[in-house]
């Protein structure tokens, strides 16, 4: 049977294809695998859920706009607070916060990863003391660790403020000022509700860009503990607008490259490396490349 998780090509090619991607630097066992691919499903569904309520939130505003507008000539006066929105915009924050629980488990599969890994909380702080922790153990990837806890710290202003807004929202107040508001002497002038000062869809839909970059890069991360020392990651953009590459592909962020092997006594130019790489082979093939090219001339 071949699971399918959603019909979106950016998740899938954020989080599956960019697995994939590394999959060959990534010496997983099959035990390991078996623990890690549930947490990639999971991560999926959960950004299926953030993106179902950012869909909802735009196709439901355009209608309650129309509504409103109806409403407004009847009586430019009245106002409804516009519930279905609010809905919309918490489900939103509330599944990003369930995102961030579910995708910190992808660290069980790593040994040694004990602490700060049951929820996201206090904002990814937890996290990263349970990896400063970690890398306190003798058997720690210290390179790995560090990758992470750099981009968590990268993270600290967007958490703050999204998980912020939905413990707001979740623990102290709603919002009542939530409605349509029309020029009264020209009702095709209008003002939609706003959140936190902003047009709502344009903060979900920024909240949401940097909610899957960093899913995407986290579990790239997370792979860089499998990884031997002479491959690193390296970051893409050549494949975003390349239409003859599956439109899943388009959203890979990273790539391997070797490390270790490509040093000035190899004679190899890195540019010969980033074409092989540029066909798409895997790290088997680019291993061979260099092995048969190691005396080549520069």
């Amino acid at each position: 049977m071949i699971l399918r998780v959603g019909e979106n090509p950016e998740i899938t090619g954020r989080i599956f294809s960019q697995y994939f991607e590394l999959s060959d630097g990534a010496r997983l066992t099959e035990d390991e695998k078996n623990i890690f691919m549930p947490s990639l499903i999971s991560v999926m569904q959960k950004l299926h859920c953030v993106n179902y309520h950012r869909e909802n939130y735009v196709r439901i505003e355009i209608e309650r706009l129309q509504i409103a507008h109806a409403l407004a000539t009847r009586d430019p006066n009245v106002a409804r607070t516009e519930l279905e929105l609010l809905c919309e915009l918490q489900g939103f924050l509330f599944q990003i916060k369930s995102s961030l629980d579910i995708l910190v488990k992808s660290l069980r599969v790593i040994p040694n990863m004990q602490v700060g890994i049951r929820t996201f909380s206090n904002r990814g702080k937890d996290l990263i003391k349970g990896l400063e922790c970690y890398k306190r153990s003798k058997t720690a990837n210290i390179r790995a660790a560090d990758r992470l806890i750099k981009l968590l710290k990268s993270f600290t202003a967007c958490f703050d403020e999204i998980i912020g807004h939905r413990d707001e929202l979740n623990h102290a107040k709603t919002l009542d000022d939530y409605f349509f508001v029309f020029n009264a002497q020209n009702l095709q002038e209008f003002n939609p509700p706003f959140f936190k000062g902003r047009a709502p869809v344009e903060y979900i839909n920024e909240c949401y860009q940097k909610i899957l970059l960093f899913h995407q890069d986290f579990i790239s991360c997370v792979l860089v503990f499998f990884m031997p020392v002479d491959v690193v990651l390296q970051e893409v953009v050549e494949y975003e607008n390349n239409q003859e590459i599956p439109v899943v592909d388009r959203y890979l962020r990273w790539k391997l490259l070797p490390r270790d092997r490509i040093k000035s006594d190899t004679q190899i130019p890195i540019e010969a490396v980033q074409e092989v790489f540029a066909k798409r082979n895997s790290m088997s093939d680019v291993f061979e490349f260099l092995r048969q090219n190691a005396a080549a001339p520069r």
